[in-house]
């Protein structure tokens, strides 16, 4: 068993790891930033010479050292950046391997064998991509012109959604377990794809090869599951080389299955493709005819520009654009469908547009990305129950649960100035879900719509999650009994359970992923209290093994043990080592009389080890504040004794006060307009309310 006293390490560490002389080049990791400086070359690690550094979260290779040794930071999954000085003459294999966190690699404009652009390692003349971090931000990636040739493994694991090859070579296993990537334009400048260029691309759907391809390695395709439509711009097959299986053996479950990919191939190539090792296998070999001769927008720019060849495009339009137009000419003989004006949604619009011959149908997508600059609303608040989540303006959906007394509910919604609202107000309830919708509009910035789903519940049990607060983010190294320790990520999911007219012992059911952890406890209730309860997930790694995850248990506040084990990705995604489709955690609260509630707020897959929970439960009185807004005066209800703490949002106190009796009236004539936190403080339980005064 761990336990949870730690203190934090704040000594620096040193390690030789110069070659051939260790001295020459040394590492000191400080504050999760490990400084390799010297002179000369690194040593170069393995499998059976680990490298001795963890816990890295940034790395500077300093001015004088030539070399960044093989699988340097292979052993740092929680690394974000690395800044490459300009003495660095090669980088040796796996140097970055596996390292999920990283954002970005920046190398000094002094350098003269490599470069960098938008945090991507090159060569100096930008002719050979090298590196893609992993952990880059961003959905979508064209490779710069300059580029003449993709490196072996460059955009391995990487989590792009779509990419474009304008030109040159794709390097050995280039895009190799890329398990996010959808959409593949190779163009026609491209001349080769290397062995296991796209395998384990799971989610692959479309691939554009096109014309200047003259060879196609062994399993380049291979495991790709999920691909329906290949376009070959290539008007004889015969002129390619292809490897061995380059589309997989039909013989796996995981290949392509070729009875349902289409083969879209150039007009008149159809027969040439169908006597093609390889290429005939496919079940579905299209005439390429059906395409556009011009395709455009009138709001923004399509990327890539169009191209007949090219299926898939992006636009990005300001918050301002509510329609666009989608303007298309098709060749001879075709018909189109899905074109012209299109209403735009915020965030990502998708717009399918069928051009259809005899031979058959092709289909062009265009993405376009209204964006968001302003949100209309600044305030909603309910009547009764709470949200859930909390609101915040850019969050269009929530939920709420008010017991079987309360008929009625009010929704105020508070805009922006020049922003109109309908659709909030007073709302009468019925048993079960009641869904609103508010809609918000402003002549200039567009219109959105929030929804709000109300369950009146059949009993005046009320079980609700209040909030989730992050209380650790990212990481401190600590130390414990000679073991360290790393502290990622800590979570309190607060939730309120309201007794109405049942006591005594009330039963709770703690349930993670399906069942494979579970936990049950019994509170004591009283009628017609209220009780908060928390539970707290913490992350911990320890030096010792790979990145697991644990929860430690409380029950009253008392720590108990910590066995709830996850293994950890990146951020606050969590995956096993074999990179397993993530599930969502759900967490159910049951109890005699209670709805069962089912909340999904954090990402895990697979649990292992034995069942456990944290529970830290606490009776507290209802505490309501009113009115909201207020002008004049507040009046605050709760237990006498309870201790009353009003500040601004700039953390300035302008009340505190024990309360009297059960009831206190505050006079609040004289503040500034403005939001004002309310804190009631009741023995160890706090209860924070949030009002406007105007």
């Amino acid at each position: 068993m761990l336990t949870a006293f730690m203190v934090v390490n704040t000594m620096a560490q040193t390690w030789n790891c110069g070659y051939p002389n260790a001295a020459d080049v040394k590492a000191t990791l400080s504050g999760g930033t490990l400084t390799i400086s010297g002179k000369g070359a690194m040593i170069d690690y393995s499998s059976y010479r680990v490298p001795p550094w963890k816990d890295v979260t940034k790395a500077v290779i300093e001015d004088g050292v030539t070399t960044i040794g093989e699988w340097t930071f292979s052993n740092c999954p929680v690394l974000t950046s690395a800044t490459i000085g300009n003495s660095v003459m090669s980088i040796g294999k796996g140097a970055f391997y596996d390292c999920n966190g990283l954002t970005a690699i920046d190398v000094v404009a002094g350098n003269a064998s490599f470069s960098s652009q938008d945090g991507v390692l090159f060569n100096k003349g930008k002719t050979t991509l090298i590196l893609y971090p992993i952990g880059k931000p961003g959905s979508s990636y064209t490779v710069p012109n300059s580029v003449t040739s993709i490196g072996e493994s460059a955009f391995f694991f990487s989590r792009l959604t779509s990419v474009t090859i304008p030109n040159g070579t794709i390097g050995n296993g280039a895009f190799q377990a890329c398990d996010c990537l959808t959409s593949v334009t190779i163009g026609n400048g491209v001349t080769s794809i290397g062995n296991m260029a796209f395998v384990k691309c799971w989610k692959l759907t479309s691939v554009t090869i096109g014309s200047g391809v003259t060879s196609i390695g062994s399993m380049a395709f291979d495991a790709c599951e999920s691909l329906t439509s290949i376009t070959c711009l290539k008007p004889n097959p015969a002129t390619i080389t292809m490897g061995n299986q380059v589309f997989g053996d039909d013989m796996y479950s995981y290949s392509m299955n070729k009875n349902n990919c289409l083969l879209k191939v150039p007009a008149g190539a159809v027969s040439l493709y169908k006597k093609a090792p390889q290429w005939k296998s496919f079940q579905k070999i299209m005439d390429g005819g059906a395409n556009l001769k011009s395709l455009t927008v009138n709001a923004g720019t399509l990327n890539p520009a169009f191209n007949s060849s090219i299926f898939m495009y992006r636009d990005t339009v300001p918050q301002n654009v509510g329609n666009i137009v989608l303007k298309t000419t098709p060749t001879t003989g075709a018909t189109v469908s899905g074109d012209g004006q299109k209403t735009l949604n915020f965030g990502e619009n998708t717009f399918e547009i069928k051009v259809t011959t005899a031979q058959g149908t092709s289909v062009y997508t265009v993405i376009v990305i209204r964006t968001v600059d302003t949100y209309l609303l600044t305030d909603l608040t309910v009547s009764a129950g709470a949200l859930s989540p909390e609101f915040k303006p850019d969050t269009f959906v929530y939920k709420a649960i008010v017991p079987v007394s309360v008929e009625n509910v009010v929704l105020k919604a508070t805009p922006i100035t020049g922003a109109t609202v309908s659709g909030d107000g007073k709302k009468a309830l019925k048993m079960g879900e009641n869904t609103f919708e508010i809609k918000v509009v402003s002549p200039t910035l567009g219109s959105f719509v929030y929804t709000v789903t109300i369950t009146r519940a059949e009993s005046d049990i009320l079980f609700q999650l209040i909030n989730i607060d992050e209380t650790t983010s990212g990481n401190t190294t600590t130390t414990y009994s000679g073991w360290k320790f790393t502290l990622i990520d800590g979570y309190k999911l607060n939730y309120q359970l309201t007794t109405g007219n049942v006591s005594g012992d009330f039963p709770l059911h703690f349930d993670v992923r399906d069942g494979l952890i579970t936990h049950d406890t019994i509170i004591n209730v009283k009628a017609y209290s209220v009780y908060n309860i928390t539970l707290n997930l913490t992350g911990i790694t320890y030096s010792q093994s790979s990145d697991l995850w644990f929860t430690k248990t409380y029950y009253n506040g008392v720590l108990v043990n910590i066995i709830m084990i996850y293994t950890r990705h990146a951020g606050n995604v969590i995956a096993s080592n074999d990179r397993d489709t993530l599930s969502t955690t759900e967490i159910n609260f049951v109890g005699s009389g209670i709805k069962n509630v089912s909340v999904s707020d954090l990402t895990f897959v697979k649990g292992y080890g034995n069942p456990t929970s944290v529970k830290e439960v606490s009776a507290a009185p209802a505490v309501a504040v009113f009115p909201n807004p207020a002008t004049e005066f507040i009046t605050i209800q709760g237990a006498a004794g309870s201790l009353i703490t009003v500040s601004d949002l700039s953390g300035r106190t302008v009340y505190k006060q024990a309360m009297t009796g059960e009831s206190e009236t505050i006079a609040v004539s004289s503040w500034a307009n403005g939001v004002y936190l309310v804190a009631v403080q009741t023995g160890n339980n706090k209860t924070v309310s949030k009002i406007v005064k105007k």
